[in-house]
């Protein structure tokens, strides 16, 4: 289960994954996309939420190899991913 915060005390958002189908071990929050978030996962596969609704936007069926780190590039439409 993950928390995001806007305060110490303010749970803004509670999100929970099966880590044996989806464990987080990347996370970014794309510049241009206002309330989304993608995450990466030891499966290989990433998602696309948003924040503000609470809802999975889109997944990436990835490359069956961990994502151990994302990074935005100039093009908003672009990231790029490292693979275990």
């Amino acid at each position: 289960m993950y928390h995001l915060f806007f305060s110490p005390s303010e749970v803004f958002l509670q999100l929970t994954f099966d880590n044996t189908t989806f464990q987080i071990t990347a996370l970014l929050h794309p510049s241009t996309y206002i309330n989304k978030v993608l995450f990466g996962s030891k499966q290989g596969s990433l998602q696309l939420w948003n924040l503000h609704s609470n809802k999975q936007i889109y997944t990436f069926p990835g490359w069956n190899s961990a994502v151990t780190a994302l990074e935005q590039v100039r093009s908003f439409l672009l990231f790029f991913f490292s693979a275990a």
